[in-house]
């Protein structure tokens, strides 16, 4: 329920409704908005982690068999980011582009300090274009592309062949890169990282950049009961697609406390206001992804009068965003691919302003979004706090384990900058 003085507030001020939602898009309101409208979006703010890289973690914890200890890192995350000097390799998008430089860049600075580490795993690796670039100077790494879909990897060897054609890559001095389709869960995780590697090899590079949903969870879990991290391995994950993780991953730790999360809360983390207006084709597309569930939410009032399917019973799914012209043509369009004629659905006619009302859902909608980061924030945050209590409980009980572990939590990309609303890396080494 929105508060009645919040809903008051807006009715006097909604002469420039797009004003504020880009404010609202930056966690801002007007001066003059109630105070606890005001309170709403501060403590937004105040309970998201920061988003900006800093050439700091955010957290840095020293893990060995005794215990976990917060240190004030003491190193800063200096990334010089130069992977793709000569253009971008065929079939990659500048958004990737941007986010496998980064991941490259971050992973040649941990391995500075691992000169043993020659080789890599890169789990849910897609079209591997993080693959290949770990593959090429300076890295030079022999690089494991692991995908649970047959479909990604075939079309990561067509990538590949075609790089070959446009660019003359068989030139340059590379790292051995192997494709593979593997079952990606916990257990089958697990089994890559213990049997897949080679006799007296000395530590790894175990990479997940976006990882989806449960993906990550499994990566960071079999990175522990494989033995990894005692055995000088580096982990760099991050985690992606929140909507698609299961909830009875939470907790990630017996030891913590974590709330049950409805597939809403999942759906919500995923929203970052931040990006909707960092560009004009990014503002287009967030208003028009507003308008999107306007529509559907109205086709839903009409097929709830006339008894229609519920959306459990028959789904609208996917439609070209050309059928959001208008909501005529999507009801047409709706309606169509549902099977149902058009006039055995009452049509209903909004009461007073339709296009007021469309304005009024997407801002409060956006206020709700606002909530997202801090979802997001909560979930990273336990999944990186269970992670430390399972390498403290390995390392305590294997007698062999020497090493000493750090884990942080850091801003890999500028989400403002590279468009990648995904930037939170959990890192161990």
């Amino acid at each position: 329920m929105v508060p009645s003085e919040w809903e008051r507030w807006y009715d006097c001020r909604n002469s420039d409704v797009e004003g504020m939602l880009k404010n609202l898009s930056r966690g801002e309101v007007k001066p003059d908005a109630p105070a606890s409208l005001k309170a709403f979006t501060t403590r937004c703010r105040e309970f998201s982690l920061p988003r900006k890289p800093n050439g700091k973690p955010l957290l840095s914890w020293e893990i060995d068999g005794k215990g976990i200890k917060a240190t004030s890192s003491s190193h800063s995350i200096s990334i010089t980011s130069k992977t793709f000097t000569g253009g971008l390799p065929h079939g990659m998008s500048p958004k990737k582009a941007r986010e496998v430089d980064r991941f490259t860049a971050l992973a040649q600075m941990l391995l500075s300090n691992e000169p043993q580490i020659k080789s890599a795993i890169d789990i849910g690796a897609g079209r591997a274009h993080l693959s290949a670039a770990l593959t090429r100077e300076p890295l030079l790494l022999d690089v494991c592309a692991i995908e649970g879909s047959s479909s990604q990897v075939t079309g990561a060897e067509k990538l590949v062949s075609n790089r070959l054609k446009y660019k003359k890559e068989e030139e340059e001095k590379r790292g051995m890169l192997t494709l593979k389709t593997e079952v990606l869960n916990e257990n089958g995780i697990r089994k890559i990282l213990q049997e897949g590697r080679a006799e007296k090899e000395e530590g790894r590079l175990v990479c997940a950049l976006h990882a989806c949903g449960d993906l990550t969870v499994d990566t960071l879990r079999a990175f522990v009961s494989s033995g990894s991290a005692e055995r000088q391995d580096v982990l760099i994950a991050i985690g992606c697609c929140y909507n698609l993780t299961s909830s009875t991953n939470f907790p990630f730790h017996p030891s913590n406390i974590s709330p049950t999360f409805a597939h809403n809360h999942l759906v919500l983390a995923t929203q970052s206001p931040i990006l909707w207006a960092s560009s004009t084709s990014s503002w287009e597309a967030a208003k028009l992804s507003m308008r999107k569930l306007v529509y559907r939410a109205r086709l839903q009032v009409e097929l709830d009068a006339s008894q229609g399917p519920s959306p459990s019973e028959n789904r609208v799914g996917r439609l070209a965003d050309s059928c959001f012209l208008s909501y005529e043509i999507f009801r047409s369009k709706a309606l169509k691919k549902m099977h149902l004629n058009e006039n055995d659905v009452a049509r209903l006619e909004p009461q007073g302003d339709w296009e007021g009302f469309e304005k009024k859902f997407m801002f409060f909608w956006s206020l709700r979004c606002l909530l997202g980061p801090v979802l997001e924030s909560y979930i990273v945050l336990e999944r990186y706090t269970g992670l430390a209590l399972l390498l403290q409980e390995r390392l305590a009980v294997d007698e062999n384990a020497s090493r000493e572990l750090r884990l942080e939590l850091l801003n890999l990309f500028d989400q403002e900058e590279s468009g990648s609303a995904r930037n939170l890396a959990i890192v161990v080494h």
